[in-house]
This record gives structure tokens, sequence and C-alpha cells, in this order.
């Protein structure tokens, strides 16, 4: 034992352990075995006897270690933390603009004396937390306390960040949990600021799989989430919030043909899939609900300010992202069927009443077809015709065929429907006919369509009546009217006229 460090050797390995969190901090190769040696006057080293002699961990590698293990963060340095919170951000920026694959490290920025910014705004915020009183105003504000200002609030969301590690690592159990829970909030609150990159949405994911529960609490907290008293979800979380929420930019081309099989391709799903499958495993019930509130803000923002642009109207639908997270199993088909009917579109709607039709669910599929049959005539007609198929193939949707008579469409004629019905009988209603009685009482019969029938033929007897005079006709062609002789007046030529003109002037006329 040395302090809070528990060294231990088995065989030619010795393990070097913290006995505050469990964390193995060290592995040491020894070249020979031998034993762990206790020096009462300097107990802070492990120290090891062997055939060869005393040998000591010096005291670089201890001081390492704890800077890995972060067991002295109560005693932490805060202009350490900012100082190197900026060579870690001018790395991640320097390395999107080299042209070179060799990784840039906070050691080569310090070390090369190639980039100046960084170690200039280092030496600059090294003094933050004396000046944190400063008051900076006015044009007699330096450059030095101008560039803090700016800073101030990332600094100070830095700080805080920092503490709460700290705390987290000598809290007990009983404080844990809400110290976890805060610092998932800010984390969250931090990576939803701003445009997510690939590394911070990997982390985002890690954060979910690590602290589940917490990140739910803090999906609440942050979107403002609110169930009222109907069944719905509000939120009061700004536009540009939901805007990073619902991009799915953050994603591979191919990442959706992987989500299919639960197994994104670059490891990390989306926000809004993240989001999706926490509210899945915690609170199933509100996932509809999460997608009608995610569809509304996504309409309000077509008509603002900002807009998804190219990469929205390229992206998948938000109810084919919000399905890809749920498993592959038949106990999930209400809540598939629900996320279907939420979209209000209509391919997805029929897959709906397709997936009821075939568990047999006849109270919810009249139920789905009166609601959306008035959305648009053409999927009326879909739903109609789906419906007059599955009459004709069984006697389940008996108990409402007058509710479904209500739901024809205005252009379905008695020809159409009774084709309809041929096509769609069984085999052993079609060598039979449609006409003679069954023993069981389920085929079917001219008697169940009376009444649609009847309705249909009524149409078509009004649509017909408004023509009725122009139909009306006499069977023989009215007579000929009497012709009239009228005269023609004669057209003089212009030889007629000389000639009429010489007559009045005496003048002799000349035959021609």
């Amino acid at each position: 034992m040395y302090d809070d460090v528990v060294a231990l050797t088995v065989g030619r390995m010795m393990y070097l352990i913290d006995i505050k969190c469990g964390m193995e901090l060290e592995r040491i190769p020894l070249k020979r075995e031998g034993l762990l040696f206790v020096n009462c006057s300097e107990t802070y080293a492990p120290q090891m006897l062997s055939e060869a002699g005393l040998y000591m961990v010096i005291q670089e590698e201890t001081e390492a270690i704890s800077k890995t293990l972060g067991a002295h963060l109560e005693n932490i340095n805060s202009g350490a933390v900012l100082v190197e919170a900026v060579f870690e951000e001018a790395c991640k920026y320097y390395q999107q603009r080299s042209l070179s694959t060799t990784q840039l490290t906070s050691e080569k920025l310090k070390k090369g004396g190639m980039f100046q910014a960084p170690i200039t705004l280092a030496d600059i915020i090294r003094d933050y937390l004396g000046n944190r009183t400063l008051k900076m105003t006015g044009k007699d504000c330096s450059g030095h306390e101008k560039l803090l200002s700016c800073l101030d609030s990332e600094l100070k969301s830095l700080i805080s960040l920092e503490d709460i590690k700290a705390s987290v690592v000598k809290a007990s159990e009983k404080d844990l949990h809400s110290y976890c829970e805060t610092l998932v909030q800010q984390e969250l609150c931090r990576l939803l600021s701003s445009e997510i990159d690939r590394e911070n949405l990997q982390y985002l994911n890690s954060m979910f799989q690590l602290f589940p529960t917490e990140s739910w609490q803090a999906t609440q907290t942050v979107l403002q989430l609110r169930c009222n008293g109907e069944g719905s979800l509000s939120t009061k979380a700004p536009a540009e919030l939901w805007k990073i929420v619902l991009s799915p930019v953050q994603a591979t081309p191919n990442c959706y043909k992987s989500q299919q099989k639960n197994t994104p391709a670059n490891g990390a799903l989306p926000v809004f899939e993240l989001l999706c499958q926490s509210i899945f495993k915690f609170q199933p019930s509100w996932l509809p609900k999460f997608l009608e509130l995610a569809q509304q803000q996504s309409i309000s923002s077509s008509t603002s300010s900002w807009s998804f642009g190219k990469e929205n109207s390229e992206s998948l639908p938000l109810y084919k992202r919000a399905l890809a997270v749920l498993p592959s199993k038949s106990d999930c088909q209400n809540l598939e069927v629900e996320l279907l009917l939420c979209s209000q579109r209509p391919n997805a709607v029929m897959q709906a009443l397709r997936m009821l039709i075939g568990q047999g669910q006849w109270g919810r599929v009249t139920q789905v077809a009166e609601r959306y049959c008035r959305q648009s005539p053409l999927l009326n007609k879909e739903i109609f015709t789906t419906l007059l198929s599955e009459v004709s193939k069984h006697r389940d949707l008996d108990p409402y065929l007058d509710l479904l008579w209500t739901l024809c469409p205005e252009d379905m004629t008695v020809t159409g429907i009774l084709n309809l019905v041929l096509k769609n009988l069984p085999p052993a209603a079609q060598s039979s006919g449609p006409f003679q009685g069954d023993s069981e009482g389920s085929q079917l019969t001219i008697g169940h369509l009376k009444p649609l029938l009847r309705k249909v033929l009524q149409r078509e007897t009004r649509s017909s009546q408004r023509y009725a005079d122009i139909l009306q006709s006499p069977t023989l062609p009215p007579p000929t009217p009497r012709r009239q002789v009228v005269d023609l007046a004669r057209v003089n030529t212009e030889l007629d006229i000389d000639l009429k003109e010489k007559t009045r002037s005496g003048s002799p006329v000349t035959s021609v």
C-alpha cells in the first residue's frame, strides 16, 4: 500500500491500482520476479526487491499516473485546464486544414513553434480566474480584456464542467446520481448548441449508452417536453435546437440502410434516432407523440428564417427514421402502426391499414378507414377498394358493412363494384357462384351487396337525370323547311358601266 495506490506483483508484471475508484493505473513489466519492499520513510513510491537489487518506481512515473487518474481533481488548476483546452481546440482546427495524414497533438503545437495563435491565446487566458471580477466596458478595454469578455461564457462553462467532474470523483453513492444527471444535462446542452460533427456525435452516443437514465432525464429538460392532458407533447425549446435534433447530416450516406438492421454504418446514430431510441426504452407511449411534435417543428421550420434545405428534401421522412429504431419483433407492431398513421402520408396509412387487416383488428380497421378517407379522394378510393376486397373474401367485416358503404367514393359504378368483387372471391365461391347459399354462411351473396348497389344505382340515376332533356329526342328528324327564291342583284361589270355612260353622252357605241 502506497498512499492511495495498491501495488501488486503477479509473475513478471506489476499492477498499480487506485483504491478510491478501483481503476488500474499502470502495468509495469518486470525483467525478473521479486518482492514488494515497504520503506517506512518513503511510502509514496512502490519499491521492489529482486536478486538484481532494489528497484523503485521513479517520481516522474507516479506524477504521470496521478495525472492520468485525475485523483487530485479537488486541487485542480483551472488555469492549466483552460490552457490545455486551447491547444486541444487548436489541434482540431489545424487538423481540418492540414493536408497531412499525421495526427496533430498538443505537444507538437507547443514544441513546434509554427502555430503562434494558440500559444498567444493560452498566455492571455492563463490568468482568467484572477480577472473574473474585472469589468470590461467602453473603449478603454485592452485586447486582453476584450478577449476575455468574448470568451467569458465559454470559459465559465468549461470551469463549471471541470468542477462537476471533480465533484463526481469524490461524491458519495447517494449524491452520484444527481451529479451525473447535471453533468449529462450540461453536456447535452453544449453539444446541441452548435452543429455536431462526427466526433461529437460518437461522444453523444457513448453518453446515452453509459448514462441512459440520466440522458433520458436530460432530454426532457433540454427540449422542455411536457405531456398535456389531451395526450400530446409540447415543447418550448428554440427552433435552432430542433434544427440540430432533426438534421440528418451527422450520419454517413449508408447509415439509414444499415439502421434498418439496427446496426449504423459508422457506429453512431443521428440525434433524432438517438432520442427516439431513448424514448422507446423509457416511455414507449411517447414515441408517436414525439414524432408528431417533430413533424410540427419540421413544418414550421420550412416557413421560418432557417430550413433544412436540400439536405432535408433528400433525407428519409421522419416517420421512417423513427421506425428504424424499433426492434424487429411482433410485440412492436401496434407502435409501428401508430407511427405510420402519425405520418399522415397515403402510403404509410395504407401500410398501417394492411397491418391491422393482417392482425384481424376489424374495429380498428374501420376507425382508421373512416378517419383517413376524408383526407383525399385518391386515398378514399384505395381504402374502399381494399376493404371491399376483404368483404369478398370473408364475413369478418359484416358488422361494419353499413359504415363501409358510406365510404364509397363518388366515381364508383355498379359495374366496377361487381368486377372487383368477382376478382377477389375465393376459388370455392367462384365455382359455386355468388347466388347460391352456403351452409356455413361464409360466402358473399348479393344480399350483402344490395344496400351498396342500391346506393350506387340511385347515384347513377340522379346523375343521368341531369341530362334527361338532352337524351330525350324524337324518333324521326323534323321536316325540312320550304325553300324561298330570293332575287339576286345583278352585278355590273366594268364593261356594262362604260356602255351606260356612252349611251347617256350620245357617243356611238362600237361593238366588240
